[in-house]
């Protein structure tokens, strides 16, 4: 990354691409050394490349796609290979967020504020907090290594922590109407910062959004709402996110909302939006809900989010009927999973919840 004029110096961060593409090249069964020796340059350089201390974000955008071509023709799948360039954009959002100077940016100008993130570009940001990597590099064959080796990118203890500093210190001053996506998009980020103080000011900001929902039919406050509630049950107090599904949405507006972010954050909706409300407002009537069905059938026994993505199954199949009535073996998927979900020990609410789905597939089948 270049520095612009006035800017303070940080450190650049490649460590997410780094481990992107050392998991590529397990994937295709070469040595550093083989690698190098396939692509052309010296070993020193793919070294650095997966170390992070060569971060991939110096390197050109024609040469990043070139490097990602010559490994997807290498055998790298390419659903996984496809990630290295998101890789770099995680990468380079880091760095920025790394910066004293984020915290006065501006949210047009904050990585934060400049567009709303999808699943894809947030599994890589929050790699090296969560230990779990994007589900296309998950079942990847790990390349061999003399010794022990971590399972995520690893950022030094003192750049995390700037990292979560300068998110909150950013957020605390995000007040205005046009500061909301950069606000709810730190507060997302900041569950995964384990410190007390974030906890507290999580669980302000989850009551100041959940109050101006309901009461001024604020959409985009539904989502603030929902994206405060998940990050404080991350933390482990899953109240605030059972109190978003009674109350926020047993209202059937609130609940499209959900349902229509759920689709913008899995991919289903194509475009991009640049805040909360123009992705609500024109994205509600562009998603069918295929993709979002799938997810969910597949993620009931979530340890963190069970709870929601059980209600919004609830939601999408009674506000989608023909995801059931005119696809059997989607019908028969649900079937399954519903049935698998009930004999675990979901809780009184979950229970309620499949039930209405368990009906709502039988009367798919008449």
């Amino acid at each position: 990354m270049t520095h612009m004029r006035g800017e303070d110096p940080a450190p650049e961060i490649g460590v997410i691409s780094g481990f992107v593409l050392k998991a590529l090249r397990g994937a295709i069964g070469h040595t550093q050394a083989g690698l190098a020796e396939h692509l052309a340059i010296d070993v020193s350089t793919v070294q650095g490349w997966e170390s992070g201390r060569r971060p991939l974000s110096a390197l050109r955008a024609a040469d990043l796609t070139r490097l990602r071509l010559r490994l997807a023709a290498l055998g790298a799948p390419l659903d996984a290979a496809a990630l290295l360039i998101e890789a770099v954009d995680a990468d380079v959002i880091l760095t920025m967020l790394a910066q004293p100077s984020s915290q006065s940016l501006p949210s047009a100008a904050h990585p934060l504020g400049t567009s709303v993130h999808r699943r894809t570009l947030v599994s890589l940001l929050t790699w090296p907090f969560t230990g779990i990597a994007p589900r296309p590099l998950r079942h990847l064959p790990w390349p061999r290594s003399r010794g022990p080796v971590s399972d995520r990118p690893v950022l030094d203890p003192s750049l995390r922590s700037a990292v979560f500093d300068h998110v909150l210190a950013a957020a605390e001053r995000a007040i205005a109407p046009e500061d909301g996506l950069l606000r709810r998009q730190a507060a997302y980020l900041l569950g995964f910062d384990q410190r007390s103080g974030t906890h507290d000011w999580l669980s302000a900001e989850y009551k100041r959004a959940i109050g101006a929902a309901p009461a001024r039919g604020d959409a985009v406050a539904t989502i603030h709402g929902r994206s405060a509630a998940l990050a404080i049950a991350r933390r482990g107090d899953r109240d605030p996110l059972r109190m978003f599904i009674d109350v926020t949405l047993a209202d059937d507006a609130h609940a499209e909302v959900n349902l229509t972010y759920w689709a913008y954050w899995l991919g289903e909706i194509p475009a991009e939006y640049a805040d909360d409300h123009s992705m609500i407002r024109h994205g509600q009537h562009a998603w069918a809900g295929n993709r979002l069905l799938d997810h969910l059938l597949h993620h009931l026994d979530d340890p963190r989010n069970g709870q929601l993505n059980v209600h919004s199954l609830a939601t999408v199949v009674a506000a989608r009927p023909a995801l059931l009535s005119q696809n059997p073996a989607a019908r028969a998927e649900a079937a399954r999973c519903v049935e698998t979900a009930l004999d675990g020990n979901m809780g009184r609410h979950a229970t309620h919840d499949l039930n209405n789905v368990r009906y709502a597939i039988r009367l798919a089948e008449r």
